[in-house]
């Protein structure tokens, strides 16, 4: 504790020196496009060249309006994501049994989707947050405050789930409730799913306009998407319960996959998020550098941002927590959806 105070006294009173950030006095590493080359890509970790690659491959076509920041490689993930869901369809009905025509199958192909997104992108963000010494993990972080290499595998994971939530949006909320003559019906489930997306996207495009904070968005990224696999098998299974038990879904296996993913769900939504959101907040808004390198009201608006997420998963947690008392007392789960069905059924009948 001495030591630590001896270096803040240090900070206040020595005049800024040669390579520091002149409001905070703190060393800036300095890395920055010009002064790297490409010759840097070694030192990535295996998993994360192929992204830095296709990052530096990929044209900047589009640029933000106002702002440096192109979003071309966002555009060309959604548009791949889009592409894997138009493979992904035909191969659902005609190999796996899901019904053509029915909701319950495109929900099921989006699930699909959103799966291969979320292992592709939490399997990176491990790297990118955890598995290098040479970079501390600090949420309020500037861009510049790391290699070069480390700057553009963050920007691809970063457009990444740009594209991802763009076409998640746009396929999934909107094209799937337009139709020409009533146009766009949406529930406020689809408002609520739409208001998520745009909050993400404004985030994770905040940091790159501010060049900094995107530690914050990434640990979000990480601790929100780990449980997507689990979630949307889940997902899935339910609707196959729905549809009699098609698509190899049985009650044992359903109790598995659910229960597997309440526990999941309950973790990381009801515990782990929490103590997430009150860990970037502190960085963010109490220490000095946070509020150095990110503007207050964004600061706000980051942790808002995440508190409000988690708000938004309480029913989910809520229902999470009665499937994991339900399975541990031994009561089939798929009772539950089938429960949901038939209030369904008689509020549609009523």
């Amino acid at each position: 504790a001495t030591m630590s105070s001896s270096s803040e006294l240090r900070r206040r009173v020595a005049p800024p020196q040669a390579g520091t950030n002149e409001r905070t006095n703190i060393p800036d590493k300095g890395y920055t496009n010009e002064k790297e080359t490409k010759d840097d890509l070694y030192l990535a970790p295996k998993y994360l060249r192929s992204w830095i690659i296709l990052y530096r491959s990929c044209p900047k076509l589009c640029k933000i309006p106002w702002t440096d920041v192109d979003i071309t490689f966002a555009l060309v993930s959604a548009s791949i994501l889009h592409v894997i869901r138009l493979i992904a369809t035909p191969i659902m009905i005609q190999k796996v049994g899901w019904p053509e025509g029915r909701k319950e199958t495109l929900d099921a192909v989006s699930s699909v989707v959103s799966m291969i997104h979320a292992v592709l992108l939490v399997s990176s963000l491990y790297f990118c947050l955890f598995n290098n010494s040479n970079i501390p993990y600090k949420p309020c972080a500037k861009f510049s405050e790391t290699p070069r290499w480390h700057q553009e595998a963050c920007k691809a994971l970063l457009n990444l789930c740009i594209g991802y939530m763009l076409q998640d949006m746009i396929v999934c909320s909107l094209l799937t409730n337009y139709t020409p003559d009533k146009g766009f019906q949406l529930s406020i489930d689809d408002f609520m799913f739409i208001g998520h997306h745009i909050i993400t996207i404004v985030y994770m495009v905040s940091t790159l306009i501010i060049q900094s904070g995107h530690f914050s968005a990434m640990m979000l990224m990480f601790t929100g998407e780990i449980t997507n696999p689990t979630f949307n098998m889940y997902l899935m299974s339910s609707d196959a319960v729905k549809l009699d038990f098609c698509c190899g879904i049985t009650t044992e296996r359903y109790q598995i996959i659910a229960f597997v993913n309440a526990a999941t769900y309950f973790f990381m939504r009801a515990i782990v998020g929490p103590l997430v959101v009150v860990h970037l907040g502190y960085d963010i808004l109490i220490r000095k550098e946070g509020r150095t390198n990110i503007p207050i009201l964004l600061g706000i608006f980051f942790v808002f941002s995440g508190a409000l997420v988690l708000w938004g998963s309480i029913p989910w947690s809520k229902e999470a927590w009665g499937m994991v008392v339900d399975a541990l007392g031994g009561k089939p789960l798929s009772d539950r959806v089938l429960a949901h069905v038939l209030t369904a059924a008689s509020i549609s009948n009523n």
